[in-house]
């Protein structure tokens, strides 16, 4: 079951603690993806698949989604749908830096780009749980 926010029914403080959740959730889950893929030795390189980056990255994504929700959660009345629609919208523009390094960087194999754009997936689907309130009512 899916929460309704209409306008400004979202606290921020509530919000803020879903924006944290989110955030301790994808890192857990992208810095152990990424733990295994580097045991499986899949990225076949480490250029640039470190856990510094990954960190960083995830951490900027689910904050700049925390931000969207948000906004969109006091300026929309469909906020759930409007997040879900950009949500996946961003995710399959997110692969495209991924493709274009599989594509024109020779210093980074296919492997690496295409597990650098699996981990694009864990904090998007995690954003969209936590953030919109799917599988459970409220966070306050």
């Amino acid at each position: 079951m899916m929460a309704a926010h209409v306008g400004a029914r979202i606290k921020l403080s509530a919000h803020l603690k879903r924006g944290l959740i989110a955030l301790g959730l994808a890192l857990s889950v992208n810095l152990a993806l990424s733990w295994l893929l580097l045991w499986l030795s899949i990225p076949g390189s480490t250029g640039l698949f470190q856990y510094g980056p990954i960190a960083l990255w995830t951490t900027a994504g689910v904050i700049g989604a925390t931000a969207v929700y948000y906004a969109l959660a006091t300026r929309s009345d469909t906020p759930d749908r409007s997040f879900r629609v950009l949500a996946v919208a961003v995710l399959v523009l997110s692969f495209f830096p991924n493709l274009g390094q599989a594509l024109f960087a020779d210093a980074v194999t296919n492997t690496e780009a295409a597990s650098l754009a699996l981990l694009h997936l864990p904090p998007t689907i995690i954003c969209l749980v936590v953030l919109t309130g799917w599988f459970f009512d409220s966070v306050e």
